[in-house]
C-alpha cells in the first residue's frame, strides 16, 4: 500500500532547500538567513524591539540579543532609547547596513527566481497565498477561521507586514455578519 508523503515532511524539506541556498548566497557577505531576515524586517516595519523581533521569529529574546549584538559590531544596525519606555531600545538598520542589504537583496531575489523558475506564475501565486495563511494561522488563527480558502491570505500579510487592526476588523465583521445571518433564520 502506497501512502502520501505527509506534507510537514515536503514543507521541511522545501524549507531546509530554500535555506541552503539562501546560506549559500548570503556567505560571501558573512550573513546568515536569520542576521539578513532581522536586517530586512528592521528596513521595513521602521525601528523595532528586541522583543518584537523575538516574537516574530519565534524565538528567546536571548536568541534575538545575539543576533542583534553580531550586527552591531558589524555596524549594521544601531540601538536607540525608546522615547515612550527608556528600557527599550528600538533597533534600525545604518547606512552601511542599507547598502549590504540592498546588495544582498539583489542576490536574493535572483536566487529566488532560479529556485523557484519550475513554477509557473499562478503555482507560485498560490503557494505564497498558502504559506502566507499558514504564517497568519500560526500567528493568529482567529484571522483565518472560517474563511473561504481563496481569501484567507491578508493582503497586508503578502506585503511582508503584520496589520492586526485590519485582521481583527476582518473577524468581527465575519462574526457580526454571521450573528445577522442566524437573526434572519430565526
Amino acid at each position: 500500500m502506497s501512502r502520501k508523503t505527509r506534507t510537514s515532511y515536503l514543507m521541511r524539506r522545501a524549507q531546509l532547500f530554500v535555506y541552503a541556498n539562501l546560506s549559500e548566497c548570503l556567505r560571501k557577505h558573512k550573513l546568515t538567513p536569520m542576521q539578513y531576515m532581522l536586517l530586512s524586517l528592521s528596513r521595513r516595519r521602521g525601528q523595532m524591539s528586541s522583543a518584537d523581533l523575538a516574537r516574530r521569529f519565534m524565538v528567546t529574546p536571548q536568541s534575538v540579543n545575539e543576533l542583534i549584538a553580531t550586527l552591531q559590531r558589524k555596524r549594521l544596525i544601531a540601538r536607540t532609547r525608546s522615547s515612550e519606555n527608556r528600557r527599550v531600545l528600538r533597533i534600525s538598520v545604518t547606512p552601511d547596513g542599507s547598502r549590504l542589504l540592498r546588495t544582498c537583496d539583489r542576490e536574493v531575489d535572483a536566487m529566488e527566481k532560479g529556485l523557484f523558475g519550475c513554477l509557473k506564475p499562478p503555482a507560485l501565486k498560490a503557494l505564497r497565498n498558502a504559506l502566507a495563511t499558514l504564517v497568519a494561522a500560526s500567528e493568529n488563527p482567529l484571522a483565518v477561521q472560517n474563511t473561504p480558502p481563496d481569501r484567507r491570505a491578508p493582503p497586508a500579510l503578502l506585503a511582508g507586514r503584520r496589520d492586526w487592526m485590519s485582521v481583527r476588523t476582518a473577524t468581527r465583521l465575519r462574526t457580526s455578519r454571521r450573528r445577522q445571518r442566524k437573526q434572519r433564520r430565526d
